[in-house]
């Protein structure tokens, strides 16, 4: 789903033009040791996420950071799937602002709840 979720992102048309690119950011990763064993984990998550529209003279951005949980399961195959994404609060930036979280960015374009797959390696 954030496969598919980041492709219908930057495929829309914003203001005439869809995103030009799309980076993210991760500015603290950190297993919290909540959910014990080999087959899932929590990790606290900082992240900033900017998308960059391109115009004739001009360039956009669009900024959303947060910090998060994200639960993972499926270590024991070595083969996680992000099963929640919990969006805990915006990160403050008073010089970067930030228009909200992942979850507000879901929200605003009609994309459901976060569920992904990604390989460890």
């Amino acid at each position: 789903r954030e496969v598919q979720f980041m492709l219908n992102l930057l495929e829309a048309s914003s203001g005439g033009a869809p995103p030009t690119s799309a980076e993210v950011l991760f500015t603290e990763f950190r297993d919290t040791g909540e959910l014990p064993g080999p087959n899932e984990a929590r990790y606290e998550v900082n992240y900033e996420f900017t998308l960059t529209t391109t115009f004739p003279g001009s360039t956009v951005e669009e900024r959303y950071c947060g910090r998060a949980f994200w639960d993972l399961e499926g270590g024991d195959r070595n083969f996680w799937t992000l099963r929640t994404w919990e969006d805990l609060e915006p990160l403050p930036n008073p010089t970067r602002p930030c228009a909200g979280t992942m979850g507000l960015l879901r929200a605003l374009s009609g994309q459901g709840k976060a569920t992904a797959t990604a390989s460890s390696d």
